[in-house]
């Protein structure tokens, strides 16, 4: 028969406004500097071009990390609402330090995961990180260390296994880089619904433009920096060192 008692379900939700960063260079050349490319058969242009962009590339690259308050853009070691690790943090602080040789595989595989299961318990289980970037110093240590004596495999290949977590080597998140006083280590789900690089333009080129004897063009890049959706999906770890 008919039924007229089903209950109706609804969404809702808050609407954001997320600002949009320009990232401008620009590149200049002369007739000179193409004949003598043609000569020694180098595209000079093409350098400078690849230069430009690595220039837009690096910018984004420090802002994803750090955020830019002035322009309103988010980063991730910023923000102040994902998982940490510390003394009165989410996670307590690792009793050993991961970059260091001497804490042996044994204490290193029960910090990872020690880390690995706080960071799933603060999500009721609901999200499973599947990345862990860590500082180049970490990721030397979890690669040399012997993590089972019988098999020879190293630490950061049994958590991977385990744990289905793929460990990469990030500088950013090193001693002495972006003020970071102490090697540290994020991990987090890979998944735009977790957290996302938004890209508007990622590099694009004016034609040039001749000022003079030269020839000027504008590179640009337009992102509007990290958007974390789910901060109980990231996990930023500090080291004991």
């Amino acid at each position: 028969g008919k039924a007229d008692d089903a209950p109706f379900v609804n969404a809702g939700g808050n609407q954001f406004a997320s600002p949009v960063a320009d990232l401008l260079c620009a590149i200049a050349f002369c007739d000179a500097d193409i004949l003598a490319g043609q000569a020694v058969q180098r595209d000079v242009i093409g350098m400078l071009l690849r230069q430009a962009m690595r220039a837009n590339m690096e910018l984004m690259n420090t802002t994803c990390f750090l955020g830019n308050d002035k322009l309103g853009l988010h980063g991730v070691l910023s923000n102040k609402n994902i998982i940490r690790t510390g003394a009165g943090a989410d996670i307590p602080v690792p009793t050993i330090d991961l970059a260091l040789a001497a804490s042996g595989g044994d204490a290193l595989l029960k910090a990872l995961a020690a880390i690995y299961s706080g960071t799933i318990n603060l999500s009721k289980g609901l999200i499973l990180p599947d990345t862990m970037l860590v500082s180049p110093a970490i990721f030397t240590n979890l690669n040399l260390t012997i993590g089972n004596s019988f098999s020879g495999v190293n630490v950061k290949s049994i958590f991977e296994s385990m744990m289905n977590v793929k460990v990469i080597s990030a500088p950013e998140l090193a001693k002495g880089m972006y003020g970071n006083t102490k090697e540290m280590a994020i991990l987090f789900k890979n998944s735009p619904e977790f957290i996302e690089h938004i890209v508007a333009e990622l590099f694009a080129v004016k034609p040039p433009q001749p000022q003079a004897l030269e020839y000027v063009s504008y590179c640009y890049s337009r992102h509007g920096g990290i958007v974390i959706r789910q901060p109980k999906a990231i996990c930023l770890i500090t080291n004991l060192s």
